[in-house]
């Protein structure tokens, strides 16, 4: 009925390549992927210029109610809490240089 798809040898090396991270580096990895669309939008003015838009910290309420669907503990709801908040700041690291730039090309 359906075709069948002929693995790319590029990607089977890739993946070869790539080191093993484990359950729980694989369970912080898939919340991570999920939540990226709680995080919320947010304008920042830039005076006469206009504004641009970024995005925030993934709520803490929506960490909470992923792991609780997935049945994780409360020790494990720290782990992926704790990694998240860690993307989070490089996320607003990255967001921030964004908006500076922005801002120079504006202004």
């Amino acid at each position: 009925m359906g075709r069948k798809v002929k693995a790319d040898p590029r990607l089977a090396k890739l993946r070869a390549e790539q080191p093993d991270i484990g359950e729980a580096g694989r369970v912080c990895l898939e919340a991570a992927q999920a939540l990226e669309s709680e995080r919320p939008v947010i304008a920042v003015p830039l005076g006469m210029a206009g504004s641009v838009t970024t995005s925030g910290a993934v709520p803490w309420r929506a960490v909470d109610a992923w792991c609780a669907r997935r049945g994780l503990g409360r020790r494990e709801t720290e782990v992926v809490a704790a990694v998240l908040r860690r993307l989070d700041l490089d996320h607003a690291r990255r967001e921030a240089e964004r908006v500076r730039r922005a801002a120079e090309s504006k202004g």
